[in-house]
């Protein structure tokens, strides 16, 4: 089993990686164009072949209940694997729409703006009105 990695930059424990977005679906690239689908829906992560990954420094197995092959037939994106609440929910992360760039931090960033409540339901967050 081959273990495949994302490229990051890490500054201060913020990793920094290439974002696709894609009929609203936000998706992580690597250089070998491997795609990792950010799923909140999915309890846990799972790629193709069940292969383990490296994310933010640290390594990530992938379930044993793997439909990426169904997901990419329904859905066209053509995915390598998805990044599921087992993996998401152990950091923060913030989108960078305007440069292409997702940030995973362990702890909150450093920024300025005016915070918005998010809808939980089932221990997760789902929406988030914003304006930019």
């Amino acid at each position: 089993m081959n273990l495949f990695f994302f490229h990051d930059t890490e500054v201060n424990g913020v990793y920094t990686y290439d974002l696709e977005i894609t009929d609203k679906h936000a998706i992580l690239i690597n250089s070998e164009l491997k795609r990792l689908l950010l799923d909140t829906g999915s309890a846990q992560s799972m790629t193709v072949n069940d292969e383990p990954f490296l994310l933010c420094g640290e390594k990530h197995q992938s379930s044993s209940l793997n439909l990426i092959n169904k997901v990419n037939e329904l859905s066209g994106l053509n995915l390598h694997g998805l990044i599921g609440l087992d993996v998401l929910s152990r950091y923060r992360v913030l989108f960078d729409y305007k440069n292409k760039k997702i940030q995973f931090s362990a702890n909150p960033f450093n920024i300025e703006g005016v915070k918005k409540p998010m809808k939980i339901i089932m221990g997760s967050a789902i929406s988030l009105e914003a304006s930019v």
